[in-house]
């Protein structure tokens, strides 16, 4: 299960006042999540349980938010009538260890740190990351790189958090300035809303820094003091130089895969995942029907 997910969930159940909790008979579904990005956030079931109690839970989206179910009856409680007798004793043994220690499950308060001045918060510069890996960075072979990869100055926030955000201010709608070895740009981040009729829900949408509307383009000089020019150009060359001993890769790019999946027509998220990481595949996204037939 991806780190992102798991801070879904902690933020899903706190809204029920569940702090302490362990995760059991979880599943994932196969379905991409509003606000993931590389495919870190994706439809899960499983079992919640509490010190004294325990639900079924199905990590959604609906109405604008996170859900566990409770728009449609998946999120529900659980007692010895409706649950199997060996899951039910899973159960009972999980609340035997909480009781043993105080600290089992407990959570730490998901706390989103300050914005620095000019700066990405660490979710935006992940999103970030991910937008630009492919159109930048994907040629090259960084495996034994330490360095920066980007720069990224000026960013001024319009207030608004963006799909996606777990905290106020975690992702909002920023503007500013990237800069890669191939120059710089301006962009604004906003997230794209993907087909409204997605069965499979292969697409839900996607972060952008721009290309859609036209805020990422490149920055002119005229647009800058000549302090702010040679800033940048002093980034760029850096960085230039930087990417300049790097070996080509000698693996599959993400535009080549692309390119390969136009002749399968969609991209699917285990293709999305393969070409970001060439570590992993997914099998084919299964309906909240397929898995009730599935348990019965």
């Amino acid at each position: 299960m991806w780190q992102r997910k798991y801070d879904v969930i902690q933020v899903a159940l706190a809204k029920h006042g569940i702090t302490r909790y362990r995760l059991a008979e979880t599943c994932g579904e196969g379905w991409i999540l509003p606000g993931s990005s590389s495919g870190d956030a994706e439809a899960e079931s499983g079992t919640v349980v509490t010190p004294d109690r325990a639900y079924r839970f199905w990590l959604g989206w609906a109405n604008g938010d996170y859900t566990l179910g409770e728009e449609d009856g998946s999120w529900y409680e659980l007692t010895p009538e409706n649950e199997s007798e060996s899951s039910w004793q899973e159960i009972l043994h999980i609340q035997q260890q909480m009781r043993d220690d105080p600290t089992f499950g407990a959570r730490e308060p998901l706390v989103l740190p300050a914005r620095e001045p000019g700066q990405p918060t660490e979710r935006e510069k992940a999103i970030i990351v991910e937008w630009l890996w492919p159109r930048f960075f994907d040629d090259y072979d960084t495996t034994e790189y330490d360095g920066p990869f980007f720069e990224v100055l000026d960013v001024q926030s319009g207030g608004h958090d963006l799909v996606g955000s777990l905290l106020p201010g975690e992702v909002q709608d920023i503007s500013g300035i990237v800069v890669v070895a191939q120059g710089a740009f301006h962009f604004r981040l906003s997230w794209i809303w993907g087909p409204e009729n997605d069965p499979f829900h292969r697409n839900p949408g996607h972060y952008s820094l721009g290309e859609e509307d036209g805020s990422w383009r490149p920055v002119l000089r005229e647009e800058c003091t000549e302090e702010q020019w040679q800033r940048l150009e002093m980034l760029q060359k850096s960085l230039e130089e930087a990417f300049s001993k790097l070996p080509h890769a000698d693996h599959p790019t993400r535009s080549d895969l692309a390119g390969e999946d136009e002749q399968t027509n969609e991209l699917s998220p285990a293709e999305r995942r393969r070409i970001r990481e060439q570590l992993r595949s997914e099998s084919k996204p299964r309906t909240r029907r397929d898995r009730s037939e599935q348990r019965d």
